[in-house]
């Protein structure tokens, strides 16, 4: 279990992209840590990261992902800046990652935003501390915190919160992520 766990560091910059794709800020960090890699299951925010025990390729990319990352290697992975102009989902998310059992977060502009590549709807969310270390907040495997363009059959579909969140809630999905990320 990664939990508390720290993965030291000898790249020590993560570039973070804007939406046009230019880089804006590298992040530099001595170190990684896996300080909150437990499941959570939150109604009030209808938020979920919790597998079903046949997500077997979440399962696979969660897996490849943090073995990546403990080599600092970011390469399946596409750090963003949080765009969004809504200030609610600003404090939707601050609110989920506080009631994660993360450490304090003062504002969104801490938070850094990274994408599975191959699965935009896995998303890890960090923060540098005062360490200068990068701390994962949150992993959202659902596309719960942040919407973004979701298709099927190469074709855009609109996003629907809650239709996602009872799709995941369901008794099935009760495998916490820090059994699978080892």
């Amino acid at each position: 279990m990664l939990q508390g766990k720290s993965i030291t560091s000898t790249r020590k910059i993560l570039p973070v992209i804007n939406r046009r794709k230019n880089i804006i800020i590298d992040v530099n960090y001595t170190q990684i840590k896996f300080t909150n890699n437990q499941s959570k299951r939150m109604p009030e925010f209808e938020f979920v990261n919790f597998l079903s025990q046949d997500a077997f390729t979440k399962k696979q990319a969660l897996q490849s992902i943090v073995e990546k990352l403990k080599i600092n290697d970011f390469s399946l992975l596409k750090t963003e800046e949080i765009t969004s102009i809504d200030p609610n989902a600003h404090n939707r998310v601050l609110a989920i990652i506080h009631n994660s059992g993360a450490l304090k977060v003062f504002g969104i502009h801490e938070v850094k935003k990274s994408k599975y590549k191959d699965d935009p709807s896995i998303q890890f969310l960090f923060r540098t501390n005062s360490k200068n270390e990068l701390e994962l907040l949150l992993v959202d495997l659902w596309h719960l915190c942040y919407p973004s363009d979701l298709y099927k059959n190469g074709k855009a579909v609109k996003y629907n919160r809650k239709s996602i969140y009872e799709r995941h809630a369901k008794s099935g999905h009760n495998q916490c992520i820090s059994n699978i990320v080892k």
